[in-house]
């Protein structure tokens, strides 16, 4: 962990979400406050995803907020 002058944790957190098995469960752990919160997640839509990666995004993205 990164402190800046004060004393204060400088450590940012972020989570890549693929939309996969690991990082959706990361992102569901995280939420349910099994894993310390993170300050972001990010996913690089490419747009060569399935339909079923998309719906599942639609659908949980909200639940992950």
């Amino acid at each position: 962990m990164e402190k800046n002058g004060g004393g204060k944790d400088m450590t940012l957190r972020v989570l890549s979400l693929g939309w996969g098995v690991q990082s959706w469960t990361l992102a569901a752990m995280i939420a349910l406050k099994e894993l310390p919160p993170i300050d972001y997640a990010i996913h690089a839509d490419t747009t060569h995803e399935m339909s079923n990666t998309y719906a599942l995004a639609a659908k949980w993205t909200p639940w992950l907020e």
